[in-house]
């Protein structure tokens, strides 16, 4: 079935009525831990003293170690803006009384 909407007049802008998604809190979804630090969590090759940890905690070979190559969870991008925002505070002048 097709919803209606209300008529829109001259002085409403058509954004109005563009329903907002609500955005849900994410779940924590439990991963698996990597017990053999040895081996790639992709593809389980040896990797001995050359494996690459990533940020996401599992260990990769040198085929895997990018975030791309392994479908990362960890969000590189809302962490660095979080860094970002941690190192500039916003600086405000304090307002000065002319005399």
């Amino acid at each position: 079935g097709g919803s209606q909407l209300a008529p829109v007049s001259g002085n409403q802008s058509s954004t109005d009525h563009i329903e907002k998604k609500v955005v849900e809190e994410e779940k924590v979804i439990e991963r698996p831990k990597q017990t053999n630090t040895g081996r790639c969590w992709t593809c389980n090759k040896k990797i001995g003293l050359t494996g690459f940890k990533c940020k996401c905690e599992y260990y990769f070979c040198n085929s895997h170690r990018f975030s791309e190559d392994h479908e990362c969870p960890f969000d590189f991008k809302q962490s660095q803006k979080e860094k970002l925002a941690k190192e500039n505070p916003l600086i405000v002048s304090e307002k000065v009384e002319k005399i």
